[in-house]
């Protein structure tokens, strides 16, 4: 137990025909790898090395230093760092895809995707899955969570609990939902493609309707369902159909078109408070809508 001593960063491990190990796996390790363990220096002539510190109770970043892991071998160039089944968090640095690994072990810890599109793009053979279950965040009408890496590069894939399906968005880590429910996110990116971010479960209440027509109504009817009006920061659209919806001025200037396939959402924050109108381009149904400040 306890923290692993700096001191065996001077190691010099050596062997002939049998793999070389420093081997602290299954113990109750805590705290962070120390820096110092990059000096270690792994001498074998005709079989693998490896640093094994997989099911600890280890935190923090993965040094850099790590990547500076050295291996005398004369036959060949072989280094295992297996480092799962820890409490390992934060961007994995990107010495590790430079180094002399051959075999890299990151699952079961608590990282996101910084730096996992690196180690994919450079260690495809790298294992990563199965991550710590990421928090969900409930601010006003909107649900958001953070999955790091390239925000372009991941697909949110929102679940309402007790309905199939999901509501997926590209690049846009932020959900309006339109009905109250329980909400939970996977989250998918299409470099490192071994790692599906899970959330935990969130209770959300969708804002009241201000219109006369219910949701469901708007759905059975084919009628455009706009709530809440007044709105401030984003204003949610129900309809029975695939429609282009714009956005309009008093003077009837169009402000923003934008594409709902049933159910959908407006974000307001670009426009000034006053009173707007939104049509329907597909039946000509207009709705007038106010925008708070």
């Amino acid at each position: 137990s306890g923290s692993i001593p700096p001191e065996l960063g001077n190691l010099q491990l050596s062997t002939y025909w049998q793999d070389v190990s420093l081997n602290l796996s299954n113990n109750q390790l805590s705290g962070k790898i120390p820096a110092e363990l990059g000096n270690l220096v792994l001498t074998t002539y005709s079989a693998t090395a490896s640093l094994n510190l997989s099911n600890n109770q280890l935190s923090g970043k993965i040094p850099t230093e790590l990547g500076n892991l050295r291996l005398n071998n004369t036959q060949s160039e072989k280094i295992s760092l297996n480092l799962s089944n820890n409490h390992l968090s934060g961007a994995v640095p990107s010495s590790l895809a430079s180094a002399l690994i051959d075999s890299l072990n990151l699952s079961y810890n608590r990282f996101k995707f910084d730096g996992m599109e690196l180690i994919a793009q450079e260690l495809p053979w790298a294992k990563y899955s199965h991550q710590k279950i990421i928090a969900v965040h409930l601010s006003n009408n909107s649900l958001s969570v953070s999955a790091g890496g390239t925000l372009s590069n991941n697909k949110y894939h929102w679940h309402k609990v007790g309905e199939p399906g999901a509501y997926n968005f590209a690049g846009d880590s932020v959900f309006y939902p339109f009905e109250s429910g329980n909400y939970y996110v996977r989250v998918t990116n299409k470099i490192a493609t071994n790692l599906t971010l899970s959330s935990d479960t969130v209770t959300y209440t969708a804002p009241t309707l201000s219109n006369a027509v219910s949701i469901n109504d708007a759905l059975t009817k084919n009628l455009l369902s706009v709530y809440p009006n007044p709105a401030t920061d984003v204003m949610y659209v129900r309809t029975g159909s695939n429609a282009s919806f714009s956005l309009l001025d008093q003077s009837g200037k169009t402000l923003l078109t934008k594409n709902i396939n049933k159910t959908g959402n407006i974000k307001l924050s670009q426009f000034s408070a006053g009173e707007y109108y939104l049509k329907n381009n597909n039946t000509n149904e207009i709705i007038k809508v106010i925008i708070l400040n």
